[in-house]
């Protein structure tokens, strides 16, 4: 699989997905489709395992084996490996591997709940900053600490206060760098927009969306906001916080209208596209290695104009594309481009 564009065919079944979601597994060491890595296994089978080679741009190959056993539980089940050595995280990876999936589900980054967007986002910043992940459990960790706080009942005020600043502090550290991140995203995909979908006057707008905390507000002022406003009374009461970066979101505009209140079908499957190939680009400025586009089965429903504009807009990527599509390629492409069919 060492073409520009690679092809899967196969009838229903025959483990194109399967495939992809292989070598996705191979970069994030999770599924895209399951957040469990024992629903992977085959059906009766105790453990599965994956390897694969990869060449970076020197020309040197590299070796990344995965496996998993059903039988065992935690960090004990899941066995990554780099040239027959243990990876000591998933960054090691990254550098020599990287994938971004597109599939059906990802219609949901339109239409779905906010932690989808927060998905995305933080996927991106982890693409960009290995450390990220390192930010997220800070928060977590955080956040967790003031809910217990809450739940307790009655908590001292300059405890609660104590908590309150250093969420507060964590919050906007990830608001900020996710809205330098959109912001990144938004320019791709309306460059990407201009270059290849010239039919109409298109542009799209990603406005991040903080839950109760302004952008450039210290945080004196924040709580005595909070307080005045009778929200920590409230919080005790729910014994939950109400305000961090677990809840912000960010909205998508396309046509001067929401997208997720008004995009068809059509434009849901445009706006995915933009914002995972703009993903891609935006990453790949970290890397001397060019990441991989993964589309499972995703170019279906849409009118031949606008498919062909999809395509165009693929093959300037200048990444490798692995694909699984019913359409006949060739002819969609007119033979353009190093294509490589492989057939299950």
């Amino acid at each position: 699989m060492d073409t520009d564009q690679i092809i899967i065919q196969g009838r229903n079944g025959a483990g194109k997905s399967t495939l992809l979601e292989a070598l996705n597994y191979a970069c994030y060491a999770h599924s895209f489709r399951t957040r469990k890595s024992e629903e992977l296994a085959k059906s009766g089978a105790k453990f599965f395992y994956i390897e694969l080679i990869t060449e970076d741009n020197e020309g040197e190959s590299h070796k990344i084996q995965i496996g998993y056993d059903t039988t065992k539980r935690g960090t004990k089940a899941k066995s990554v490996k780099l040239n027959g050595k243990p990876a000591r995280a998933t960054s090691e990876i990254l550098r020599l591997f990287r994938t971004v999936s597109i599939t059906s589900d990802d219609l949901e980054l339109v239409k779905g709940s906010p932690e989808i967007r927060r998905n995305f986002l933080n996927q991106t910043l982890f693409l960009l900053n290995n450390e990220w992940n390192k930010t997220i459990r800070s928060f977590k960790k955080i956040l967790s600490q003031r809910n217990a706080l809450l739940w307790a009942g009655n908590p001292n005020r300059e405890s609660l206060k104590t908590w309150t600043k250093q969420l507060w502090g964590k919050t906007v550290e990830i608001q900020l760098q996710r809205e330098s991140a959109l912001c990144d995203i938004e320019f791709e995909a309306n460059r990407l927009l201009q270059e290849h979908f010239t039919d109409h006057n298109l542009s799209i707008t990603l406005r991040y969306q903080r839950k109760k905390t302004v952008k450039g507000e210290s945080f004196e002022d924040f709580w005595v906001q909070l307080c005045a406003t009778g929200t920590t009374d409230r919080e005790i009461i729910l014994k939950r916080s109400s305000f961090g970066a677990h809840l912000d979101d960010f909205e998508t505009t396309i046509f001067a209208r929401c997208a997720r209140t008004f995009a068809s079908r059509g434009e849901q499957k445009l706006i995915t596209l933009l914002l995972k190939c703009s993903q891609l680009n935006v990453s790949n400025k970290a890397y001397k290695n060019r990441g991989i586009l993964l589309l499972d089965d995703f170019l279906t429903d849409l009118d031949q104009q606008r498919l062909k504009q999809c395509i165009e807009l693929l093959q300037s990527l200048k990444t490798q594309i692995i694909i699984t599509c019913p359409l006949d390629w060739n002819t969609l492409t007119k033979n353009e481009g190093n294509i490589q069919t492989v057939k299950l």
